[in-house]
């Protein structure tokens, strides 16, 4: 008997959400990040892969801009390095991101964002463009050119998608600076972003993401808050596809924050 994974997941965290939400250890957990914060910045990454019939549906996500627009300033992640390098960065910062460049991102996820005026981030996997990633249809470069024209912004986030913390350097560097020079290409605009796929980064990768010309990139780590001293490991908070707007919402409070310390038990080992 084949078991529906989402099924188990999806009630899991919600009990375990609530018991950290209303047990006291939320308040406590909160209290001590706020210590440790220092300099560090609120600004929620969100992200998101498909949009539609195979991700996170379209209705919900219109629903979610819309109420997302009414509390933060939506800003692509180019914005957000431009903002703190130069310190204008505005009050209550939240990017959306996309991450692979699939084809319903320019179908359905752009006219969402364009009936809110807001923009968002998509970090292309280029050696599927005009193809297919897991089974579903990647944008085209003409459509990542216009969806670039029309205020949205285009990140690297590889070549082939792989864990590069796997590779030797000189594939590390083939891998960043070829995607980064062909997205340039297409979109005739610098490629400032990054997206490690999957997460997966160490200190090498983050020298050599510098190296090529990043100035940011953003990871998989559970976390709201930008370290400007740490811009090429910022932290994103994952949407599933069976998340509703009140765990979004929830997690964007603080009730999946259970998830940051459990990641960082498991880095010790």
């Amino acid at each position: 008997m084949r078991i529906n994974t989402y099924s188990i997941i999806k009630p899991a965290k919600q009990l375990i959400s609530g018991v950290y939400k209303y047990s006291g250890a939320k308040t406590l957990h909160i209290r001590v990040d706020e210590k440790y914060v220092g300099d560090s910045i609120f600004c929620p990454v969100l992200l998101f892969h498909s949009v539609g019939v195979c991700g996170f549906a379209a209705n919900m996500f219109d629903q979610l801009v819309d109420m997302l627009t009414s509390e933060f300033r939506l800003l692509t992640i180019e914005a957000v390095y431009h903002g703190i390098k130069n310190g204008t960065l505005p009050e209550s910062p939240l990017v959306i991101t996309f991450d692979d460049g699939y084809s319903d991102n320019y179908e359905i996820a752009m006219p969402i964002l364009d009936k809110h005026n807001v923009p968002a981030t998509i970090f292309v996997a280029t050696d599927y463009i005009d193809g297919e990633f897991c089974g579903l249809p990647m944008m085209n470069k003409s459509q990542i050119r216009e969806i670039s024209e029309r205020g949205i912004e285009i990140g690297a986030h590889t070549a082939s998608h792989p864990n590069l913390k796997r590779l030797d350097k000189n594939l590390k560097k083939e891998e960043l600076a070829t995607s980064k020079e062909k997205l340039e290409i297409i979109t005739r605009r610098a490629i400032e972003s990054l997206a490690y796929p999957k997460g997966y980064y160490n200190e090498e990768v983050k020298e050599i993401a510098q190296e090529v010309g990043f100035g940011i990139a953003v990871t998989t780590i559970h976390d709201y808050h930008i370290n400007p001293n740490r811009l090429l490991e910022c932290p994103r908070m994952c949407v599933n596809s069976y998340d509703s707007l009140q765990n979004i919402l929830g997690k964007l409070k603080g009730d999946e924050n259970w998830i940051k310390i459990v990641d960082k038990v498991l880095s010790r080992y």
